[in-house]
């Protein structure tokens, strides 16, 4: 493999978030030769305390340039229900974007990603992806996209949030939005502030509001459900 292009598919990496959890050694590189079509490693990431995700990576070869381009990659992560339950999908790669490392940990966490798609005939449109988590088939789940109907920046403007007032922290919150986040704003009521999670849902267009302690107690009990599904299966 050319050192271009060894250069080409780390840059992608980078890009999509897998820089230090899928090194590229020698030693890999090493497995490459005029027979190889496609390329495959395997590497784990956390997010959160209570979650692992374990990551596949694929390369493959052009039939028309012999460079090795990354084709797609497959997320494994412990659902709710204990660590016999698993979410699975599959996430493609497109001339090198696609889904970053978070924003695939997001959508299968059951959020929504604001992200540039393409038509068949290669136009590109923007979208809300979210995957329906109770339907699927060997790739993953049924990928849903919303086109239009959300304005996210409206949604926002209902509510008093004081991350709004200054361009920079705005711009940034709205970014960290469509990228599927968990948001922590803080409302400003009658001269009181309260701090909120907040999050886009596009299938209802609306923002989702979730008070700060209520949040860290719903985290709390699901870790101890884990905890406990866990020791059951010791």
């Amino acid at each position: 493999m050319s050192p271009e292009n060894i250069e080409s598919l780390l840059r992608v990496l980078r890009f999509l978030g897998f820089a230090e959890c899928i090194p590229l050694t020698e030693e890999f590189f090493d497995r490459v030769n005029d027979n190889t079509i496609m390329l495959s490693i395997a590497g784990e990431i956390q997010f959160d305390e209570a979650r692992r995700l374990d990551l596949s990576v694929y390369f493959k070869r052009s039939k028309t340039t012999g460079q090795f381009y990354f084709s797609y990659y497959t997320v494994t992560i412990d659902a709710d229900e204990g660590p016999n339950f698993k979410k699975f999908h599959t996430f493609y790669v497109n001339k090198g974007t696609g889904m970053t490392l978070k924003e695939a940990y997001n959508l299968l966490m059951g959020r929504s990603v604001y992200k540039q798609q393409w038509t068949p005939e290669g136009e590109r449109y923007y979208a809300w992806i979210k995957l329906n988590l109770l339907e699927g088939d060997e790739d993953g789940f049924k990928v849903i996209k919303y086109r239009s109907g959300f304005d996210l920046e409206k949604a926002l403007a209902q509510y008093p949030i004081r991350e709004l007032q200054e361009e920079e922290i705005r711009r940034n919150l709205i970014m960290s939005l469509q990228k599927g986040n968990i948001h922590l704003v803080t409302f400003v009521k009658s001269g009181r502030t309260e701090q909120h999670f907040i999050e886009a849902c596009p299938e209802r267009r609306c923002i989702i509001i979730t008070r700060f302690n209520q949040t860290l107690e719903n985290s709390a009990q699901k870790k101890e459900k884990r905890r406990s599904n866990k020791k059951k299966d010791t």
